[in-house]
């Protein structure tokens, strides 16, 4: 039997679809200075969103079996280049960038990363204890 997902899990996952609407917004223009506040800031956010992406979605849709993590990943891949199409062809102030990509992939490497090192130290976990004895 799997188990439901905790509201917790839920929210969690809800956060990181909504930070995802970022990437298909309207770019803000760039800062006086020119360019992202710091540099590398852009492919941190990727990085970050997509991890958490990722990890949540895997907590919530895999939390037993490995396949479905299968498909997250698949799906989280291909989100990654829809980013970046989306972004050259209709996003005003917006331009593709494959290096938004792999920082994408990392992001989807750390996700699934931090999803199995969650999984094993639940595993070494002792079972709890039934109520009834």
């Amino acid at each position: 039997m799997r188990p439901q997902p905790t509201p917790a899990r839920l929210a969690v996952l809800a956060l990181a679809l909504v930070a995802n609407i970022g990437f298909y917004l309207p770019r803000v223009p760039d800062l006086p200075g020119g360019g992202d506040a710091l540099p590398g800031t852009d492919k941190l956010v990727h990085i970050g969103v997509f991890a958490l992406t990722v990890w949540a979605a895997g907590r919530v849709l895999a939390p037993r079996r490995r396949f479905p993590m299968g498909w997250v990943v698949v799906a989280a891949l291909g989100h990654a280049v829809l980013i970046e199409v989306v972004q050259a062809l209709l996003a005003p102030l917006r331009s593709g960038d494959p290096d938004d990509v792999m920082a994408d992939v990392v992001g989807i490497a750390l996700g699934v990363l931090l999803w199995w090192l969650e999984r094993r130290a639940a595993a070494r976990r002792p079972a709890a204890i039934s109520p009834r004895g």
